[in-house]
């Protein structure tokens, strides 16, 4: 389905329809874009109607209060379809010449936004993909295979210059007809290998849109997501010129994962990749993030009576993780400086903790999707 391939970098276009707040429908019309950022920008025509303006106003609250959301629903051309239940204000304004009428003016955003819409040709099977924020993998892209079907990467083919969508993963069927179920199972999977490939990277790896296709049908969901600072936070464990081999194998084994262990390993990677600056709280996230999947694997009833050297020891002996190179006491005796104290006694060390913190984590996510290949190690000898 290569050629849908940019189709929801959208060009600007015109939508009519309404905002609902509460049983209140006040009218509006759009000019609705998405560029390479994949941030679905929303400009809303002026408002000659005070009462209708000062209703969305309204959503607003008051100084500390919550805002509240409110819903839109609208129409383009070649009947594309605009909905969200999570719109909300984020500026307003009514200004008024002399002698005429105010005239309100309002900005809004959401958190997310589903834009369906019917495609000029028949797709031959069904796809669910997700658009990679500042994605790189090697360059003739990467495949893998699973029971729910086969999985592609597009890779970036330009130079990244920051806060751009780059990269497309999806897993496409022929063998799906409107099953619902087919889509989360998807879904799911999707999530969890975007959860990988972040953490082998070193850093987040945001999904501003995902694209459903299935007969001549497209639906596009956008999201908002951080369009911060996109730097590396933690060294690469795996070069994008070498993701390939990772892939095909992690794939199936992502999709193997029962949800129990899935979930508390997706919470130590998430934790991990917690953006920080101050080399502390970096190696702290890293040793929280460890000792949380150790006490959710074990699922201890009173873990606190444990010591965490033991719990990171008993971890690593349970999924036959070499110890070699690791000194979990020296790990533990450094989170403890940093928890009770606030700073390491030996700051000039911690670049090498936080190596080895990252070390440990790797062994263990690559423990538990059984991947076996070549990596990057940090410790000693750069390869393992």
């Amino acid at each position: 389905m290569s050629q849908n391939k940019d189709l929801m970098l959208m060009k600007r276009g015109i939508f009519t329809g309404k905002i609902i707040i509460g049983k209140k429908k006040i009218p509006i019309t759009l000019t609705v874009s998405a560029g390479q950022s994949g941030k679905l920008e929303l400009e809303v025509d002026p408002m000659h109607s005070i009462e209708d303006y000062c209703e969305v106003v309204r959503t607003a609250g008051k100084i500390g209060e919550t805002f509240n959301y409110f819903k839109l629903e609208c129409e383009g051309e070649n009947e594309q379809h605009l909905k969200s239940d999570a719109a909300y204000l984020t500026a307003h304004n009514l200004p008024q010449k002399a002698g005429e009428a105010p005239v309100g003016h309002i900005k809004i955003d959401t958190s997310k936004t589903s834009i369906t819409m019917n495609l000029s040709e028949q797709c031959e099977g069904t796809q669910l993909g997700f658009r990679l924020l500042n994605f790189n993998c090697c360059p003739g892209g990467m495949s893998s295979k699973t029971d729910l079907g086969k999985i592609f990467v597009s890779p970036n083919v330009r130079k990244l210059k920051g806060n751009e969508v780059t990269g497309y993963i999806c897993i496409e069927s022929t063998k799906v007809s409107g099953n619902i179920d087919w889509k989360m199972e998807a879904r799911e999977l999707l999530q969890r290998l975007r959860t990988l490939l972040a953490f082998v990277r070193g850093m987040p790896l945001y999904v501003p849109i995902e694209e459903f296709y299935q007969g001549n049908h497209c639906e596009a969901t956008f999201h908002s997501v951080n369009y911060g600072n996109q730097q590396s936070l933690l060294l690469p464990c795996i070069r994008y010129l070498s993701l390939n081999s990772f892939f095909e194998k992690a794939a199936p084994a992502a999709r193997e994962i029962d949800a129990h262990n899935w979930n508390i390993l997706g919470i130590m990677i998430n934790l991990s990749l917690v953006p920080t600056t101050y080399r502390e709280v970096c190696f702290l996230t890293q040793m929280i993030a460890i000792e949380s999947f150790a006490i959710g694997y074990f699922q201890w009833s009173k873990p606190e009576k444990i010591p965490l050297e033991d719990k990171i020891k008993s971890l690593l002996k349970a999924l036959n993780i070499k110890q070699e190179q690791l000194n979990i006491k020296y790990l533990t005796e450094i989170r403890n400086q940093i928890a009770h104290q606030g700073i390491a006694k030996k700051r000039e060390c911690l670049g090498s903790s936080i190596i080895m913190a990252r070390e440990v984590l790797v062994r263990i996510v690559f423990a538990m999707i059984k991947f076996e290949g070549d990596y990057d190690c940090y410790i000693g000898k750069h390869q393992c």
